[in-house]
């Protein structure tokens, strides 16, 4: 700069006062010897790591590949100059140490930072980023060339992302490395990287201390480390689950279950042991991205597992695409070629609780919203319903016995009530016996076990219905189960966790099942209270407007070839026989566009919900995250388009829709309304028993129930003589019951 000024003279200070002075960070490459390249100029001074990771953010939100860049630092921590250590491809960048640290050490720095860039937008890590991170950092130490942060930038974006602030945990090493790298006597990996080929440890060297103890430094690769992770996790589990099944643990573990429903039984049982009184967790960036929170510095994470795609590469045989006949070769042996495939893995994360957090105010929590609706006489039936879609099962009230809440008609396949019950106590009578039918009966339990003992069978049952009540705000204080520390001291792990996930993956269902009730009860509520000509006239001007609704459909749990479907692209899906069609999916989420996505394409509106559904997901989305094999639909000046969440893109796939209007004129025209019965009231006011349909979870309750209404009253005084002579059956197994 003092040159350019005394070339200038004085025009350069003229130009200085008039301009913000220009900071400039020099690029440098390096070959044979350091040389300087461009320069980013930033108007604002570069004194710090962190300024120049703003400046260079800018710059890597650009570019159409990966880079990977290395900043060098002086003592204080700023920035002497940057290096490109690698470019990549979209998704691949290679960057090995010994060139990130070629410029540091040209350069004399006294510390490094380093940079990359995900074009695709996702600030995530991969595991490669984060034991790069790892490598690095040690390679650094040993060197006294420290690595202070690794930072992602989002392409198109510019939003980083601190593997510092996120996983502190790779800036740190073993005590025993520490002392080693101190006194300076860590020695080289010999014969470590032929080791590693061959899927094999070796040791770095060996050492005696104080003259009796020998140490020895062990290569580990990313997959031993990641696999002793998850030993150490899966450990837990198996110490939790005995835990979790005795007389003093076991209401707390259900209490958790009931606040993670969604979850796995494994992890229900993680988070039991590490922090049962967790209401509601979440990852770092979720926190982060999604609820604008953050988590409190010095907070222990919970560990749990999680599923995760990895990809392999498999020999597939070749076949003539002719005749679709085998290839053989020259040896008579069948042809082959490499076939990269998604499989699914796990691998041991940590999540942070919503206490462990701060920030901003969290959205009104839903299950806060059903427990204040079941309290009233819709909800109530809303409930019912629910119950009643789950298990297949009519639910009616008859006179029995003051001891006896409720018994399972065989003969007439429904589930009966004491009339004149509380509220309360006739939906928790209602659950006992979905669960109970749920768990043990021949029809509803599928594959389980059918010599299991008495005890176990109520436990289960038990348990399920506390899980689901406890939920649903229902009271539990009344719930009684075996003596825990006895009937577990007699059964083994195995055992221990069917029974668990058993009682889980009931009480989830029902649990689903009855929210979509409440959902829709709520939304027809909603609907009911707005002004209907406000709304007709606001929904006609969405629809001027271009994409004014989406949907997202995913493939069903119970479907027979789900995992043929999954994460598959459209070509190979296509290629294995199998389509689009509608009868494979379930929509899980619909949601209304506002005025800024009305000048958008379609491709753009995409792109955003995609991001939206794996970064920011709405708080009462109750799918997986956005991915390949989903089927988007989206509402253009009031006409439907569906589109496939493929590898690269979307694609639209107008057969969906085809299919889907067929059907839903199919089953309008097959659907069947049976008449209602009046019951006896609970408490004063009359209730209607909700009309058995099997189909009819996303119907609106509260129009049924008013449309039946009407011809319940005016058909009450012909059917009183066969209520009665239906009443004193009832009242007749109940009392043998």
């Amino acid at each position: 700069m003092a040159e350019e000024n005394r070339e200038t003279g004085g025009q350069a200070s003229v130009a200085q006062t008039t301009e913000p002075r220009p900071y400039e960070l020099k690029q440098v490459q390096v070959r044979l010897r350091l040389s300087e390249a461009g320069s980013i100029y930033s108007s604002k001074e570069i004194t710090s790591h962190v300024r120049a990771a703003e400046v260079m953010a800018d710059v890597l939100a650009q570019m159409d590949r990966e880079y990977v860049c290395v900043v060098n630092l002086d003592i204080k921590n700023r920035p002497i100059n940057f290096n490109i250590v690698s470019i990549g491809d979209i998704e691949t960048a290679i960057a090995p140490p010994q060139n990130i640290f070629k410029s540091a050490i040209l350069s004399n720095s006294a510390r490094i930072m380093l940079m990359h860039s995900h074009p695709s937008g996702d600030l995530s890590p991969s595991m490669e980023d984060m034991a790069l991170t790892k490598r690095v950092y040690q390679i650094g130490t040993m060197m006294n060339i420290p690595l202070v942060d690794h930072v992602i930038v989002a392409g198109g974006t510019g939003r980083t992302y601190s593997l510092l602030e996120n996983h502190p945990e790779l800036f740190r090493m073993s005590e025993a490395v520490t002392q080693e790298i101190l006194r300076g006597v860590v020695q080289e990996e010999k014969a470590v990287y032929g080791a590693q080929r061959f899927g094999k440890t070796a040791s770095a060297g060996k050492e005696e201390l104080d003259g009796t103890n020998q140490h020895n430094l062990q290569y580990k690769t990313k997959e031993d480390r990641q696999k002793e992770a998850l030993d150490d996790v899966s450990k837990q589990v198996d110490e939790g689950i005995r835990k979790a099944f005795t007389n003093d643990n076991y209401r707390d573990f259900l209490k958790v279950v009931s606040r993670f429903h969604t979850y796995s039984f494994n992890n229900t049982v993680l988070i039991a042991a590490q922090k049962p009184e967790a209401t509601m967790c979440a990852g770092f960036n979720a926190w982060k991205f999604k609820y604008g929170r953050h988590v409190k510095k010095g907070e222990k994470g919970i560990r749990i597992i999680t599923p995760v795609k990895v990809k392999e590469t498999v020999q597939e045989e070749k076949t003539d695409p002719n005749t679709g006949q085998p290839v053989y070769g020259e040896n008579g042996q069948l042809a082959t070629s490499p076939k990269v495939v998604w499989k699914q893995r796990f691998r041991a994360s940590t999540v942070f609780d919503l206490g462990q957090t701060e920030g901003d105010p969290m959205p009104e929590n839903l299950q806060t919203g059903f427990r204040q609706l079941i309290s009233t006489q819709e909800g109530f039936h809303a409930v019912m319903a629910g119950l009643e879609d789950i298990s297949h099962l009519p639910v009616s009230f008859a006179e029995m016995p003051e001891g006896t809440a409720s018994f399972y008609d065989v003969a007439g396949k429904e589930i009966v009530i004491r009339e004149g019950m509380e509220q309360g106590e006739a939906l928790k009578a209602a659950v006992r016996e979905v669960t109970q039918r749920l768990l043990h009966d021949r029809e509803q339990a599928g594959n389980r076990p059918k010599d299991l003992s008495q005890e176990t069978r109520e436990l289960e049952a038990a348990s399920a219905a506390y899980i689901i009540c406890d939920h649903f705000g229902l009271d539990t204080s009344d719930f009684s189960f075996p003596s825990l520390d006895s009937w577990s001291s007699g059964q083994d792990l195995k055992a221990l966790r069917e029974s668990g996930n058993a009682i889980r993956g009931t009480a989830s269902q029902v649990i689903r099942s009855v929210e979509y009730q409440l959902q829709d009860l709520q939304k027809e509520m909603e609907e009911t209270r707005e002004n209907l000509p406000e709304h007709a006239s606001a929904r006609e001007n969405t629809r001027e407007n271009g994409i004014s609704a989406y949907r997202i459909c995913q493939i069903r749990d119970d479907l027979p070839d789900r995992h043929d479907r999954m994460f598959q692209n459209l070509a190979t899906l296509q290629s294995d026989g199998l389509d689009v069609t509608p009868d494979a999916y379930s929509t899980v989420y619909e949601g209304s566009l506002d005025g800024t996505e009305s000048g958008k394409s379609a491709q753009e509106v995409l792109d955003g919900l995609f991001e939206q559904f794996n970064i920011a997901r709405p708080e009462d989305f109750r799918g997986h995250s956005m991915s390949v094999s989903d089927v988007v639909v989206l509402q253009e000046n009031g006409v439907e388009k569906a589109y496939y969440v493929d590898s690269l893109g979307f694609k639209e796939v107008p057969q969906f829709l085809q299919q889907e209007i067929q059907k839903e004129h199919t089953s309008s025209r097959e659907e069947s309304r049976p008449e209602a019965a009046p019951v006896k009231s609970i408490g004063n006011e009359t209730s209607w028993e909700a009309p058995v349909k099997p189909e009819r979870r996303r119907d609106s309750v509260l129009a049924a129930l008013r449309q039946k209404q009407a011809q319940t009253q005016s058909a009450s005084s012909r059917q009183e003589p066969a209520r009665q002579i239906d009443k004193e059956n009832r009242k007749e197994r109940g009392t043998a019951l």
